[in-house]
């Protein structure tokens, strides 16, 4: 139901933002007027109030380098045009090690899990509602008063008495002919007014007060003729009828009020100046006198848009008077410098802040033979994942053009753009973009493809065969070239791509990446079958001309400019790929010391890590230090000597004393507390910041969970965690972070204590709020977590049906009067194995009459036998739904449930050990009550 106010809320929204803008050009114009006053005519005075007008009803900006806005906006760095901001994220599964080899055996660690589900969030009233509400009330009320009053003003009109006095009705003539106003205009008497006035958008009326009509003398009604035309040759009532609504519209912005209260004055002024003007510079004293004599009768009518008059308020008169009785004409000097601050003031008011920079450059072929497509894509960069890039993804940019050059507007960021075209080798290159004022220059001299031997045989596969290579379709070669047999007709715009094989005697050759490209898509895919090479059928002869590929194969070049640290970018990607493979050569040899339980080349092993990573991290410039910083706590936090120490100690089940005398003796504290500096250090934001760091924060939960005075030790407050997620997530404008850390510490807060669920559901909301199309929501398991925070002890159990893997049907709803224990497990979790013989001993040592333990697995059916088989599990078990999953939040295994005879939920994660004891000590307190 709140959906409906949405639009509601975005204009209100756009408005505010408009009102807020038009503050600066309400200042820039008093400053205007304050230093020029003197200066410059009443006309440009009035006319720098066009600019507000201008400010408050464009709808859009034009972003400018140049504009004011620059200095205030709020930058959103990952480019939203692109649609979802996560494109490609994956939840990595956590194994023991990715976080040391202690991890099991002290912290008895869980396993996340995904889900594919998609929902749409509860609508519920914010306080952004009732501010839109209250202000589209507030604004009715006004337009209400506004258009009553005017309708008593037209009610008024209708009594008036219409002016036939020949005399009259020629000095209106007269007037109308000096200032070339051709319409027909109707002159009213009317009784009860003080002063005259123009009325009417589409009937004109000049209203002459009834009492005063036989005092006035032919010169002053010259001069109020003169000034009422004035205003309808400037086209005041409409002007007057628009800033009406734009005053009603801002209501709550108090400096438009008065910046329209000042803009009526010069609106007078500028009337005044242009009747003198055409009346001649020697009448200024009459027309002073005429305007002296109205003083008393001069007031503001209020919001009457479609009137406007002769008369003023008493304190704009003693002005108007002062510039009637100095009048003189401005030098075109002046009007020159008028028109100068009014460009100056548009170009640095009226543009929008500038929230894109500017990715551009050209293609060229060492070939010499430009292709007539070519192909140019910007992927998303993650830039402290350290793999080597074959595929880069789905573009968030694409461009399928003929001309060489390319320009795309982006948002800072970390890209990759790949450049390529037909019989040229894809090349590509990456790129930061630091900010918006960013202006990268990218070219890409393509290398042109080359065949590694001599061609057999070339076959066609296409959409007419269904891309089946067994009906590849053979071509007959005729001369050099290969081309399709005359019977064999093609639909146009169809695709295809040549198989070519007999090189170095080898057929299937696979060379290189090539692309099949599908018309009308943006999907551009690696095919590495064969030596392929793709092209779309124009009706043009088709044929395969192996001399255009003879050309021996050269490599790509690629200059870019505009990013200083460019070489220092490319290096540390090459630098960071080498230290990967040395990262997992490591792991691999800690994993073989650690099945051998031989902690001391495990501690060597973790040193070695450590001090390449940090001599690494020494070469480059501190702009790339988020990278370095989100590297270590992504990767390399449980790789620490001390930790080697901590999990030689966990497996001797330590009690309280023998932890804290660990703590007060080893290096491990001083080692967290470089991880708080790490965190500490990161720029919020800086867009090489990906959200990565998340690990650093769970990891320190982690350990707060079971080592005593953990955050005492290392100097942070018991909500660390939380704090700093929260912290950061209101500072940054890296929109790609936020919703990473939202997530995953949501996620960390669900799966350790029952106590932190308030903290999950503040942050998984935030998620649903400020990222309703995250892929997290649309794609993962987002719901999970949500659905974790709303089911707690004390609620009710959600119910369902299940088929075991022996085929009985269990109706949950059939278990009222037992106690339900509901394990969900995996197939491929290592601590769901460790708590089987604590199942098995809980469904053995309570009777089935007071319990009923059912396992609920994620995996299919086979590999749920195979677990079931393997753990000799004794107890009813089965594949678990994904609407099961949904309804329970399961988010990590193992997950357990103690529901009781009434179907409520008494107890989460009762697990270990303590199993039995916990459970026949809940069934107690449940008798008990």
């Amino acid at each position: 139901m709140m959906a409906v106010f949405d639009p509601l809320i975005n204009f209100v929204s756009w408005l505010f933002l408009a009102s807020l803008k038009a503050v600066v050009v309400i200042a820039l114009i008093a400053i205007v007027q304050t230093t020029f006053r003197h200066r410059l005519s009443a006309k440009w005075l009035h006319a720098l109030w066009f600019l507000l007008i201008i400010r408050l009803t464009i709808p859009i900006d034009i972003p400018m380098p140049f504009s004011l806005f620059n200095l205030t906006k709020n930058v959103e760095p990952i480019s939203e045009p692109f649609g979802s901001t996560a494109n490609k994220v994956t939840e990595i599964a956590k194994s023991a090690h990715s976080i040391g080899p202690m991890a099991t055996s002290l912290f008895n660690y869980q396993t996340p899990i995904e889900a594919d589900v998609r929902i749409i969030p509860q609508p519920k009233i914010t306080k952004t509602h009732i501010i839109s509400i209250l202000w589209l009330l507030i604004t009715l009320i006004l337009l209400g008063y506004t258009a009553a009053a005017n309708v008593l003003l037209n009610r008024r009109l209708a009594k008036g008495k219409i002016v036939e006095n020949p005399e009259i009705l020629d000095i209106l003539n007269r007037c109308a002919s000096r200032l070339g106003v051709r319409r027909e205009i109707t002159v009213l008497s009317l009784p009860g007014i003080s002063s005259p006035f123009w009325s009417g958008l589409f009937r004109a009326h000049i209203v002459l007060p009834q009492d005063l009509l036989l005092d006035l003398t032919d010169d002053q009604i010259e001069h109020i003729f003169m000034h009422e035309l004035v205003h309808y040759k400037q086209k005041d009532v409409p002007l007057a009828l628009l800033t009406t609504i734009l005053q009603i519209l801002h209501w709550f912005n108090p400096f438009i009020w008065i910046a329209f209260f000042k803009m009526r004055a010069d609106r007078e002024v500028a009337c005044d100046e242009l009747v003198l003007t055409n009346i001649g510079q020697d009448k200024n004293k009459q027309y002073g006198r005429t305007l002296i004599s109205l003083i008393e009768s001069a007031s503001q009518r209020g919001l009457l848009p479609v009137a406007v008059g002769l008369a003023d308020t008493k304190f704009n008169m003693k002005r108007r008077v002062t510039m009637i009785s100095n009048f003189s004409p401005k030098s075109m000097w002046w009007t020159a410098m008028a028109l100068l601050l009014i460009s100056t003031i548009a170009v640095f008011a009226l543009t929008g802040a500038q929230n894109n920079a500017i990715i551009s450059g050209a293609i060229t072929f060492q070939g010499g033979e430009q292709p007539q497509t070519i192909h140019i894509g910007l992927y998303r960069l993650m830039p402290h994942d350290a793999v080597v890039i074959d595929y880069v993804g789905e573009p968030l940019q694409f461009s399928e053009q003929s001309k060489t050059s390319f320009s795309f507007d982006v948002a800072p960021g970390c890209y990759t753009m790949a450049a390529w075209a037909f019989a040229y080798e894809r090349a590509f290159v990456e790129i930061i973009v630091p900010d918006e004022k960013s202006r990268i220059n990218i070219n890409f001299n393509l290398a042109q493809k080359s065949l590694p031997g001599p061609v057999t045989d070339v076959k066609l596969t296409g959409d007419f065969c269904g891309w089946d290579e067994r009906k590849a379709l053979a071509l007959k070669k005729s001369g050099i070239v290969w081309r399709v047999p005359d019977n064999i007709n093609l639909a146009k715009g169809s695709e295809y791509k040549f198989l070519v094989s007999g090189m170095n005697a080898q057929t299937n050759t696979e060379y290189g990446n090539m692309y099949r490209y599908f018309p009308g898509s943006q999907n551009v895919k690696p095919v590495k079958t064969h030596a392929t090479y793709n092209h779309i059928y124009n009706g043009e002869d088709i044929s395969f001309d192996p001399s255009v590929y003879i050309t021996p194969a050269g490599k790509a070049k690629i200059t870019v400019k505009g990013f200083d640290l460019y070489h220092q970018f490319v290096a540390l990607q090459d630098s960071l790929r080498v230290f990967e493979i040395y990262y997992h050569d490591v792991r691999a040899d800690m994993d073989k010391y650690i099945e051998k339980d031989e902690p001391e080349p495990v501690k060597e092993a973790c040193s070695a890590l450590k001090t390449r990573f940090e001599r690494l991290e020494k070469q480059f410039d501190p702009f790339f230090a988020p990278i370095f910083h989100e590297y270590w706590l992504d990767n390399l936090l449980g790789f620490n000597p001390s930790s080697i120490d901590l999990w030689q100690l966990g497996k001797t089940h330590p009690d309280s004393a023998a932890l804290t005398d660990f703590l007060d003796n080893s290096p491990y504290i001083p080692y967290f507390k470089s991880i708080v500096n790490r965190l500490e250090d990161l720029e919020p934001n800086s867009v090489l910041v990906t959200g990565a760091f998340w690990e650093g924060l769970r990891y320190i939960h982690m350990h707060a969970q079971h080592l005593p005075d953990f955050k005492d030790r290392i100097g942070i407050s018991g909500d660390y965690e939380f704090d700093y997620t929260v912290n950061f997530c209101k500072s940054t404008k890296n929109r790609d972070a936020k919703q990473e850390l939202l997530y995953h510490m949501a996620d960390t807060y669900v799966e350790f204590e029952p106590k932190d669920m308030e903290k999950a559901a503040y942050l998984i909301e935030w998620l649903y709020k400020d990222f309703p199309d995250s892929w997290y929501i649309t794609h993962a398991s987002a719901e999970n977590i949500r659905n974790s925070t709303r089911l707690r002890a004390g609620q009710p159990a959600p119910m369902f049906s299940v088929t075991t893997l022996d085929g009985e049907k269990i109706y949950t709803s059939q278990l009222r009067g037992k106690f339900v224990f509901l394990e969900f497990w995996g197939s491929n979790c290592g601590p769901c194995r460790g708590e089987s013989p604590h199942m098995n001993n809980l469904v053995l040592s309570i009777s089935p009459d007071s319990l009923v333990l059912i396992g609920l697995g994620h995996a299919d059916e086979e590999k749920a036998r195979t677990f079931v088989k393997d753990q000799k599990l004794v107890y009813k078990n089965a594949v678990a739904p994904d609407h099961v999953l949904k309804k329970y939040g399961i988010t990590y295994y193992p997950a357990t449930f103690l529901i009781d005879p009434d179907g409520n939920i008494i107890a989460i994660d009762l697990r270990g050990p303590e199993l039995l004891d916990d459970v026949r000590e809940k069934m107690r307190l449940y008798a008990e009550k």
